[in-house]
């Protein structure tokens, strides 16, 4: 009898299959009952990986034993490794079902954390609401307490306000008296601020005349320091200043008594000339002046230029402002006048009184008094700039004539400069004509000695006398 051949290869074979089939009824059985534990059985697919492997490789042993192992058994295996493969194939399709769950379940996690967030921020909402609602609780109590509060204050203003009213009543009689007063003391303070404007032109008037003397001081000062090395050329020098001025001083003196003698004799001329003319024809308002102008509405042109107070005559300045000051004494309103001088600073060439033509009142003549009063010399003679000014401006077109007086060859101011370098006088005279092409009357009156020599021939003088001419004015030697 032959001996049976034992193969070990197969009870190893089926150890192993019956363990792989066991692992496979396990997960079958297991994996669909457990939901709560979806994410374990998960982690368990490395495991149906390796079952899917296995089977593959049993697939490759049963292609080897079929020539060595007996139909029966093989047709057994087969049996059971097909099984397998079935059993496979639905747990795969409950994988798949799987994995959808987690991916829903995943899902609605992430939308359950979202909502928890928006409860938790609500939540957090509610409790600042909740601290909000206790603090207004509080806050209205406080509102309560401050209204009763405020009730009493009311009924005690009310009270209050009944007092005043009954004080109101006691206090109109006492306001009506007050009111008189109040009117008696307009009274007086309209008379104190009259003789506050009288005093303010009186100081004005003498800082004028200290702001001279300072001036003249300082050119003396200036002078001093030149020669301040030579101590007794300088005591000389002050001597000979010392004597000059005592003579100046008397002659000053003199010409103030001859200025007044003349202004008396003007004066009753004038009046000896208003009488004759009143009794022949009631006098006219013409020969009131002791000048006949072309025209009443006149502006005056007066230089202030710094060789106005300059030696040897340094009162030509003060002639000029009591000469004016005579002829607008002597005028009415039916005279329309403004003073324009020149040049106002180095910066500016000229200055009104009023800017415009006005009516020559008794307001206005003091008005007038007290503006010419300071005026001092200082800077250049911008002849063709103030001229220009008053031909061209609208402040004077109905001015019929325009009385320029001076002492001297026009002259340009340079801002920033003391410096005043000359202006042609025949350029000067052209341009006037030029611009002026007859419309205005312009009458000159040169101030000086010089002007007083009717044969002079002088530039000055000729100048003067040429612009009288061209314009159609009179000419007059002061």
């Amino acid at each position: 009898m032959a001996k049976k051949e034992i193969n070990v290869f197969n009870v190893s074979f089926l150890d192993l299959l019956s363990g792989a089939l066991g692992a496979v009824l396990i997960l079958f059985v297991i994996v669909p009952k457990l939901d709560s534990k979806i994410r374990a059985q998960l982690q368990e697919l490395e495991t149906f990986k390796q079952l899917e492997l296995k089977v593959e490789d049993i697939q490759g042993i049963i292609a080897q034993l079929e020539g060595s192992v007996p139909k029966a058994v093989l047709s057994n295996l087969q049996s059971n490794v097909d099984n397998m493969s079935t059993d496979l194939k639905t747990l795969q399709s409950q994988v798949k079902q799987l994995q959808t769950q987690m991916s829903k379940l995943e899902e609605e996690k992430t939308q359950a954390q979202e909502k928890s967030q928006k409860l938790q921020e609500e939540v957090e909402t509610l409790r600042k609401q909740m601290k909000d609602s206790n603090k207004l609780v509080v806050e209205n109590k406080k509102m309560k307490s401050e209204l009763e509060i405020l009730r009493k204050n009311q009924a005690e203003t009310a009270k209050q306000l009944d007092a005043l009213q009954l004080q109101q009543s006691d206090a109109s009689a006492a306001q009506a008296q007050i009111n008189q007063q109040l009117e008696s003391q307009k009274a007086d303070l309209f008379k104190c601020l009259e003789d506050k404007k009288a005093l303010e032109d009186a100081l004005a008037e003498m800082r004028a005349k200290i702001e001279e003397l300072l001036t003249k001081n300082k050119k003396l000062s200036d002078e001093l320091s030149k020669t301040s090395d030579d101590r007794q050329y300088v005591e000389k020098a002050v001597d000979k200043m010392v004597e000059q001025i005592e003579k100046l001083e008397k002659e000053n003196a003199q010409l103030k008594k001859q200025n007044a003698q003349m202004q008396k004799e003007l004066q009753n001329a004038q009046n000896e000339l208003a009488k004759k003319d009143k009794e022949q024809d009631g006098g006219t308002k013409e020969s009131r002046t002791g000048v006949k102008f072309n025209d009443k509405n006149i502006v005056f042109v007066v230089d202030v230029s710094g060789s106005m107070d300059d030696d040897p005559e340094p009162e030509k300045l003060d002639q000029v402002k009591a000469g004016l000051k005579m002829l607008v004494a002597s005028m009415d309103e039916s005279y329309k006048i403004d003073i324009v001088i020149f040049p106002k600073s180095p910066k500016e060439d000229w200055d009104g009184l009023y800017n415009r033509l006005v009516p020559v009142s008794d307001k206005q003549k003091y008005a007038i008094y007290r503006h010419l009063a300071p005026i001092y010399a200082r800077n250049c003679t911008p002849t063709r700039s103030v001229l220009e000014h008053v031909l061209t401006s609208d402040a004077y077109k109905n001015a019929g004539t325009i009385t320029f007086l001076s002492d001297g060859l026009p002259t340009k101011s340079v801002a920033g400069s003391t410096e005043c370098p000359d202006d042609p006088p025949r350029d000067v005279l052209k341009y006037i004509k030029d611009l002026n092409k007859g419309k205005k009357v312009i009458n000159t009156i040169g101030v000086g000695s010089v002007y007083r020599n009717a044969s002079s021939k002088d530039p000055k003088v000729t100048f003067m006398k040429d612009m009288a001419r061209q314009n159609g004015g009179f000419y007059i030697g002061f």
